[in-house]
């Protein structure tokens, strides 16, 4: 008998070392600005070994050499590719701006020069991730991206509002409440996947909102990068949260305009044939 794996749990422990490790690193280990990257640089290169060994999990070993695809949405999917894909993405946009501008505004309103003192301030994120997550198992889809989107947009109302008043407070339940929100929408959107689509069509699926989410990361990243250099970190971190606010409202809409009924189909209707 095999243990099931528990994703979200495995990722909120990465999220949550990350800052503490770093921390760590820049704050007592020589070469503060260097070290970390090469302990991550060795972090990787360990898993890159680990999975190159992996056993294959498929039913039958592909034919031919392994090429790259495109992936590709069946059309049945659309519908529910588009309600998970804005899911994933607005989870994914926290870490643009709790985990990156919001180390900044750590600083700013903790008033530490510690870096560990810091980074275990930005943990929280991903502790209140990781309980809301495994608490998260019983429900449903679109209860889960609903809630998510919705405890997402309080975060950032909370994170522009302990920019605005330096509220260290705001900003320790702006964390929390982000992580929380993070972990339902990122476990709404997969879930939605795994649910509705055929086990034929699931990893193109999904990495299609893997790539979309990416990119837009990136996208997001870049943006409010050059807006903190050009116009300062708060009106920054004011626009980052307008804009993952805005994903959570454009994710509730897909949820609402969407069936219930799409979110368990997990095989194509087949056409009746006719002998007659």
């Amino acid at each position: 008998m095999t243990k099931e794996c528990n994703p979200r749990g495995t990722q909120a422990v990465g999220f949550a070392a990350a800052p503490l490790l770093g921390g760590v690193l820049v704050q007592y280990a020589p070469l503060p600005m260097r070290l970390n990257f090469w302990a991550l640089l060795a972090i990787l290169a360990a898993l890159f070994i680990a999975a190159w060994f992996l056993p294959r999990q498929t039913g039958s070993e592909a034919q031919g050499r392994w090429r790259p695809k495109t992936p590709v949405i069946p059309k049945h999917l659309r519908n529910v590719f588009a309600v998970a894909a804005a899911a994933v993405t607005s989870a994914y946009t926290h870490g643009v701006l709790i985990l990156s501008l919001g180390s900044q505004v750590a600083r700013d309103l903790v008033g530490s020069p510690n870096t560990l003192v810091n980074g275990a301030v930005l943990s929280l994120f991903a502790i209140a991730s990781a309980v809301v997550g495994i608490s998260a198992r019983t429900l449903q889809p679109r209860t889960a991206m609903t809630t998510g989107a919705a405890a997402s947009a309080a975060g950032m109302a909370l994170l522009a509002a302990a920019v605005a008043h330096h509220h260290l407070p705001f900003f320790l339940a702006a964390t929390a409440i982000s992580g929380a929100g993070y972990s339902l929408l990122f476990f709404g959107g997969l879930e939605t996947i795994n649910s509705a689509a055929p086990a034929e069509h699931r990893g193109g699926v999904l990495s299609a909102i893997y790539l979309l989410a990416y990119v837009s990361l990136g996208a997001v990243s870049f943006l409010l990068g050059a807006v903190a250099t050009a116009h300062g970190l708060g009106f920054a971190v004011n626009l980052g949260a307008g804009v993952i606010a805005l994903f959570s409202v454009i994710t509730v809409a897909l949820v609402a305009m969407t069936r219930a009924r799409s979110f368990q189909i997990a095989i194509p209707p087949k056409k009746v044939r006719n002998d007659t």
